[in-house]
């Protein structure tokens, strides 16, 4: 029996071998999962092309297959034009256009949100240009976006034509020109017309991420100046623009002086102009310095005075020395509105206080 035995044994070892071999574990076919968006890896015509036919359809080949679907209302024309059809085939995407393209130069968009046939969806707007004239337009604006004074990456900057006797709305009119910020809150508008063309910016914090103003969520903010391009200057750097929170509470500080002689602490009171707000009122402090935090935007009425008789008004007090007589409180009242700001941090020139 134990010949038989050690006769058997090496079946038995290569039994379990092949056991063994079989428990492995392999992963599933077809690869990874695909987690990258779908990048552009070929133009037609090439950025910056000049002297494009005006005939041309435009082609853009990415690094896979697409979802069709994601791309409508996705392919934007600047200045607009009318579209024949928007085809996607595999990896490609062409447009086409339904009558000859004008002599100018095209911006072309792909906003954000286009997808891969795996459902990867791309987080980046996708823009290059063209011209069927002979030149690239010269005109460039750019700066950074601001968000409360702090440079913000998810801004959108509209650029608007000013056009001879037309109103500009931007909440209704189509721009002439769109950027994103970059991370460092940096935009660029460029191919622009510089032909004495004067513009508009209008910049949004884009939090839904589509491009899109959304009433009631964005904040937003109209640039205040003109800006006019001409062919002797056909760029404007450094521009700043400080979206905002309309209700963004601001903030006061200041130092009351106070040589009454009356060893007393000054009492600060900021009267709202708006009908049915209450008063802000605060104590400096030994030194004379005071801070209210919190201000809502908005005019104020600034009055500092030594509230003697303790009744939060400038006013009077009894005499100590003649019970029938009265005498004012020292007091300072601003003789202009004090208007707070949006998120505005503001210090007041010194007031003095004598009796």
């Amino acid at each position: 029996m134990r010949h038989s035995a050690e006769r058997f044994r090496p079946l038995v070892v290569l039994l379990a071998l092949a056991i063994t071999t079989c428990a492995v574990i392999e992963p599933p076919t077809g690869g990874p999962e695909d987690t990258e968006p779908p990048i552009i890896v070929e133009y037609s015509p090439r950025p910056d092309s000049t002297g494009v036919s005006r005939e041309t359809s435009v082609r853009i080949a990415f690094s896979e297959d697409l979802d069709s679907e994601s791309f409508k209302n996705r392919v934007r024309f600047y200045p607009p034009v009318e579209f024949d059809r928007v085809t996607v085939k595999g990896n490609r995407l062409e447009i086409r256009f339904r009558e000859l393209l004008p002599e100018t130069t095209f911006c072309v968009l792909l906003a954000a949100g286009f997808k891969d046939h795996h459902g990867v969806r791309s987080s980046r707007n996708e823009q290059f240009y063209f011209a069927t004239s002979d030149s690239i337009e010269r005109g460039q604006l750019s700066g950074h976006i601001l968000f409360k004074s702090k440079l913000d990456s998810i801004s959108v900057v509209k650029a608007f034509e000013i056009r001879a006797d037309t109103a500009i709305n931007v909440f209704k009119q189509e721009e002439s020109r769109i950027a994103f910020t970059e991370r460092d809150g940096s935009f660029r508008l460029r191919a622009l017309p510089a032909d004495s063309s004067r513009y508009l910016l209008w910049a949004f914090r884009d939090e839904t991420g589509d491009g899109k103003y959304t009433s009631g969520k964005d904040f937003s903010l109209l640039f205040g100046d003109t800006l006019l391009l001409t062919t002797d200057k056909t760029t404007i750097d450094g521009l700043v623009i400080n979206v905002i929170d309309p209700n963004e509470p601001g903030s006061v500080q200041g130092r009351v002086i106070n040589e009454s002689g009356i060893d007393e602490l000054a009492m600060i009171r900021f009267d709202p102009l708006l009908p049915g707000e209450p008063p802000l009122l605060a104590v400096a402090d030994t030194t004379g310095h005071f801070k209210l935090i919190k201000v809502r935007p908005g005019g104020y009425l600034f009055s500092a005075f030594l509230d003697i008789a303790p009744d939060s008004v400038c006013g009077s007090y009894p005499d100590p020395l003649d019970s029938t007589a009265t005498l004012q409180e020292p007091c300072f009242e601003m003789p202009d509105t004090l208007v707070i700001g949006p998120g505005e941090s503001k210090t007041l020139e010194p007031v003095l206080l004598q009796r």
